[in-house]
């Protein structure tokens, strides 16, 4: 019931065994799931523990509490299968899968990658900045609610950002949320993921932008902001997601969708037909994952981080005003005193 998101006490006794029968087929990694718990119960309470005698409450609360704890962890496992099975048919090196490779995977037999393009849009897993070849973001789609399991009403078990570990350590070597562009150079370039090795040097483009981010806001570069997350989606793609533009997206869990949203979650298979069937043409060019030039801040940093372009406008507005008016008084006094001495000229002529 835990991992197909439903309340046990609404389930027919009936209907729980069918379902636990069945379970291989809603979910093919119940086997190794099964192992888990299996694993987790011996350790507490030995292997023969209620073969004998029926284990007490207490003793199975005990067991649902520590496979609660470390399920999130374990299966990591599973999320990296996704990951490295999208990276297969991956653009090379964008982080980025076309329809036709994401769904030729489900027809293929793999139990994910069969939702909707409206509902991987909705989540935010669809790139459509090229509406003519529309791309799944490997890092955004294996994060995404959609393969969350274990939701419930408090929480879900979801597959972890491999971006939150590189970030802590920026985090670590920093100390602060403002950064100078070579000090971000020279953690970056060292920081290896599991997909990127390290040392490495940035290519010319990277340092380009990093640059113009900083100047964007005085020399300094806010960690938390917008434009840096996208530039650790392109120095990291299949690591760090894609920031989408706030209000572009409205990702929902299973939980949160109304029963006719549901119904639109996956796709049939005629569709994925028609999707894998499109080729793309051998003297197309690579599209790279897309830059918008777009910053959004944390309310806390936002006053603290005034662009430094702005700053120089309102400093020549200000000082233009002021020569104008500075300007304004000479011509002024001038023609005064053009006034007078005409004036005092016509009196010693009379």
């Amino acid at each position: 019931t835990l991992i197909l998101g439903r309340d046990p006490a609404k389930v027919n006794p009936k209907k729980m065994v069918r379902i636990v029968q069945q379970m291989a087929k809603y979910y093919p990694k119940w086997t190794e799931t099964q192992n888990f718990t299996h694993n987790i119960l011996a350790a507490q309470y030995g292997a023969s523990l209620g073969k004998k005698e029926p284990m007490t409450f207490a003793q199975v609360a005990q067991v649902v509490q520590t496979i609660e704890e470390r399920w999130g962890n374990w299966r990591t496992f599973e999320c990296m299968e996704y990951k490295s099975g999208l990276m297969e048919v991956e653009e090379f090196g964008t982080g980025r899968v076309r329809l036709s490779s994401f769904y030729g995977k489900a027809l293929n037999g793999t139990w994910q990658f069969s939702e909707t393009t409206d509902y991987l849009k909705q989540l935010g897993c669809l790139d459509d900045s090229e509406p003519t070849n529309p791309r799944v973001i490997i890092a955004n789609y294996v994060t995404s609610f959609s393969n969350c399991i274990a939701s419930s009403g408090h929480y879900s078990v979801c597959c972890t950002s491999e971006c939150e570990s590189l970030f802590g350590h920026i985090e670590k070597k920093l100390g602060t949320a403002m950064a100078s562009p070579e000090e971000l150079v020279s953690i970056v370039s060292s920081l290896p993921s599991s997909t990127v090795d390290a040392p490495r040097e940035l290519s010319a483009v990277m340092m380009q932008r990093l640059q113009a981010i900083a100047t964007e806001h005085g020399g300094s570069i806010p960690i938390y902001g917008r434009l840096f997350a996208q530039w650790m989606h392109h120095a990291y793609p299949h690591e760090c997601e894609f920031p989408h533009v706030s209000g572009t997206t409205s990702p929902k869990s299973i939980q949160d969708l109304m029963p006719q949203e549901t119904l639109q979650m996956t796709t049939n298979k005629t569709i994925m037909e028609i999707h894998a069937s499109r080729k793309e043409r051998r003297d197309a060019p690579l599209q790279g994952a897309p830059w918008l030039a777009q910053e959004e801040l944390p309310s806390n940093l936002a006053h603290v981080t005034t662009p430094v372009g702005w700053v120089k406008v309102q400093f020549l507005v200000a000082s233009s005003a002021f020569l104008v008016a500075i300007l304004s008084l000479v011509r002024t006094a001038a023609r005064a005193s053009l006034r007078l001495s005409a004036g005092t000229v016509r009196q010693l002529k009379d």
